[in-house]
């Protein structure tokens, strides 16, 4: 299979997840929550890491799927602010390469640099945007909400970061393994993080 299928496949599969995720928590309430709970951005940071820039394709899906879920709930200013604020997931591969002498090894570290300043960045984007153009609103129960939110994808990050060769550059991961069939004819297993 050629790279540039792995690549389409392996965005699809987790695109498709995180729209699903997302579109189920919106349209169910299931938590009772009157405001946007969200469990893609985790995801969204996932496919950044294994993809690099490729990630738009998912953040974009979410993007549309959280103004089509919320549509009918939120008002459109303070959707269109939220989408504007998850474009800041961008910023990953560079927070990534900052990062890279770091992240050959799996940690906690590693996942909460990866998503906390992107979060940081991406929540002060959408509440800047709100106090510009509506007004102030409360800042105590924003911080609650979005913090609910980050603990959340935190969580599900370190279960990812736990499964071996998941949370992995996929071109150095693939490089890797094809230098380990060429030497010796079998695939070398990667070390556990």
């Amino acid at each position: 299979m050629s790279l540039k299928k792995m690549m389409i496949i392996d965005i699809s599969i987790f695109t498709v997840l995180g729209i699903l995720l997302d579109s189920f928590l919106g349209l169910t309430n299931i938590f009772y929550i009157k405001f946007l709970m969200t469990l893609s951005y985790s995801l969204i940071v996932l496919v950044y890491y294994r993809w690099g820039y490729y990630g738009i394709v998912i953040n974009v899906a979410i993007i549309v799927t959280h103004f089509l879920v919320y549509f009918k709930t939120d008002d459109i200013v303070s959707l269109i602010f939220h989408s504007v604020s998850l474009l800041s997931f961008l910023l990953i591969p560079s927070f990534k390469k900052l990062i890279n002498n770091n992240l050959g090894k799996k940690s906690l570290l590693n996942v909460i640099i990866l998503i906390v300043p992107v979060f940081i960045i991406a929540i002060s984007v959408e509440y800047l945007l709100g106090l510009s153009f509506v007004g102030a609103s409360s800042l105590v129960s924003y911080l609650i909400y979005h913090s609910l939110n980050l603990l959340l994808n935190i969580l599900i990050l370190i279960i990812i970061s736990k499964q071996e060769n998941l949370l992995v550059d996929m071109k150095e991961y693939l490089i890797k393994e094809s230098k380990g069939k060429e030497s010796g004819g079998r695939i070398q297993k990667s070390s556990k993080y």
